[in-house]
């Protein structure tokens, strides 16, 4: 009987920890939460022909209205790889400035539509805040191409081949020096 006491006082002792932390936060003590509320606004991105960069300005105000400057706005876009989805990327980060306006400029590698969301991760004044935006890039299914070969800026296509018709000269003159010393060996 006095184990499951034990054991029952040890499981309400931390049911109460867990619900103080519940309801209080899990700051601690002296430190205090954000107060600020904030907004983050995406200003209208525009079509874009794959291959040229877009600008996205994401504008950083607080719960008043007023621009929150010198705070840094990062932006994600998903990514998907072999018809797998991984999950939101980071593009691109900039920090506000006096209008509280963060400019983020990204070159997009596909094209069609793309769905970006820029976030303020916020700090120990000002509460956290997103937008979510859309562009369209025109154009075809991507701008990169797949380069095959080895490239080595400082060697000619013929300079390789002459060398490689020393070596394999080499090569040749070897073995037939090995093959008569083991004839040579047998006689």
């Amino acid at each position: 009987m006095k184990i499951f006491m034990k054991a029952s006082g040890r499981v309400l002792i931390s049911l109460a920890i867990a619900v103080t932390v519940a309801v209080f936060g899990a700051t601690p003590a002296g430190a205090e939460s954000p107060s600020v509320g904030t907004k983050l606004e995406l200003r209208s991105l525009p079509a874009v022909d794959l291959g040229d960069s877009i600008h996205v300005y994401a504008r950083l105000l607080d719960e008043s209205g007023k621009p929150v400057a010198k705070e840094e706005v990062v932006l994600y876009t998903s990514f998907t790889f072999m018809s797998t989805s991984s999950g939101p990327i980071e593009i691109g980060r900039a920090t506000t400035d006096a209008a509280g306006v963060a400019d983020i400029e990204y070159l997009p590698t596909r094209g069609g539509s793309t769905e970006v969301r820029a976030e303020f991760l916020g700090n120990t004044k000002y509460k956290s805040s997103q937008a979510v935006g859309t562009f369209v890039a025109r154009g075809g299914q991507q701008i990169y191409g797949v380069q095959v070969g080895i490239t080595v800026p400082f060697l000619s296509k013929w300079l390789l081949g002459g060398l490689l018709i020393i070596i394999w000269t080499l090569y040749l003159f070897v073995v037939t020096r090995v093959l008569r010393i083991v004839q040579d060996a047998a006689e």
